[in-house]
């Protein structure tokens, strides 16, 4: 191969490992806001239960 084609390939390849970490990044942020909404989904049926019981107590 010529070095403008083992040029480009090399461009090519760091591009992809680019894509690649941004891909990693995009899936950690995922993974914390699903568990985040998961927690916001507990806190919320905690406050709705809280509301209720203050409803049939006052």
């Amino acid at each position: 191969m010529d070095e403008k084609m083992v040029g480009i390939m090399e461009e090519t390849l760091h591009k992809l490992e680019e894509i690649t970490n941004k891909l990693e990044h995009i899936e950690d942020n995922t993974h914390q806001m699903e568990d985040e909404q998961v927690a916001l989904k507990g806190a919320i049926q905690q406050l709705s239960r809280s509301v209720r019981n203050d409803n049939i107590i006052g």
